[in-house]
């Protein structure tokens, strides 16, 4: 027995589905279809067409109620992110082979949705976490046998110009929209289920749903807090006019390794930052795997290995972060 439709809007939907996939294939748009492949919904949406059609069962032979009950499940969750995603990338599904639509447009139609902020999220997320290695590495400079290293370090990203002036605001941006959609995804979550779990329990595979997963908006805020505390102190702290001058092969230069030395010899700065650097590992080590799910690179098999690479890249920057102002500290007791 063929399934039953009970609605006009799932025949609409099942006809969007169609074409989008007519329009993936006809503009070669591989991230579109790697990300149905991803959330599974590509092939469900297809076995659903196939299926009304009867051409082919996909999955186990179930009982006529049991595949309306099926069907019914992937389909609302299948039409939804399908819509939303050509949006995206494809302009309006229905009529993208007819009239493509202003990009841009597409882009903030998309955006304002629940998938579409999801998949923001994630970009911003790894573009901030690239930076927070390369940031990570250039602190360990501070380690070096050359003494001026941090200093040369330093003064080679103020000699950029306009070109760092132009990173900082691209990071900026960065920041206020991932922390944005986070605390809306959260408020939106919030509004959804008022009323919390009573207990709480690691889901393990395939969500991978964690401490560090329940806490991302907390973990979130706090490091908001962390990063103004930290650029106040050291972006925007003492400089030259206040006597921090160095020389760099006799070019006057900002002593940032001072300020930094005299940071780190207060116990508050000391611990206080390894602290934040502790919460910034939770954060990264589910938003590196979550990341990836949310754009559409995820796929079962590497699943495990994109969270396993997640957890190392978080000890790993939690470590690397840690390690400076301890050994400031414990070395000027």
């Amino acid at each position: 027995m063929k399934p039953v439709v009970d609605s006009a809007s799932a025949a609409r939907d099942s006809l969007s589905i169609t074409r989008l996939q007519q329009a993936a294939i006809q503009s070669g748009c591989g991230t579109v279809q790697r990300y149905c492949r991803s959330q599974e919904v590509h092939g469900q949406a297809l076995a659903l067409s196939a299926f009304r059609q009867g051409r082919y069962r996909r999955g186990p032979r179930r009982s006529s109620a049991g595949r309306i009950a099926h069907e019914r499940l992937f389909f609302s969750t299948s039409c939804a992110k399908l819509r939303t995603f050509s949006l995206l990338y494809l302009g309006d599904a229905t009529t993208r082979l007819s009239r493509p639509m202003n990009r841009l447009k597409a882009f903030f139609l998309a955006s304002r949705s629940p998938v579409g902020k999801k998949i923001l999220t994630g970009i911003t997320g790894l573009g901030l976490g690239l930076f927070v290695i390369v940031h990570m590495l250039g602190n360990l400079t501070y380690l070096s046998g050359y003494e001026q290293a941090y200093n040369s370090y330093a003064h080679k990203l103020a000699s950029l110009g306009p070109l760092l002036y132009l990173a900082e605001l691209g990071l900026l941006a960065l920041v206020l929209v991932h922390a944005a959609i986070g605390v809306n995804i959260y408020i939106r979550k919030r509004r959804a289920r008022p009323q919390g779990y009573a207990r709480y329990k690691t889901a393990g595979k395939p969500s991978r749903q964690s401490l560090s997963s329940r806490t991302m908006i907390f973990t979130g805020i706090v490091l908001l807090v962390f990063l103004v505390i930290h650029l106040k102190s050291f972006k925007f702290g003492p400089g030259m006019a206040e006597g921090y001058v160095a020389s760099l092969d006799g070019t006057p230069v900002r002593d940032l390794k001072r300020l930094m030395t005299e940071k780190f010899q207060q116990p508050l700065y000391a611990f206080g930052y390894p602290l934040a650097i502790l919460l910034l590992g939770y954060h990264l080590r589910h938003g590196f795997w979550s990341a990836f799910q949310s754009i559409g690179w995820m796929t079962p098999r590497i699943s495990g290995a994109v969270y396993a690479v997640g957890v190392a890249v978080a000890a790993l920057v939690a470590i690397g972060f840690t390690v400076v102002p301890l050994y400031i500290y414990f070395s000027h007791l």
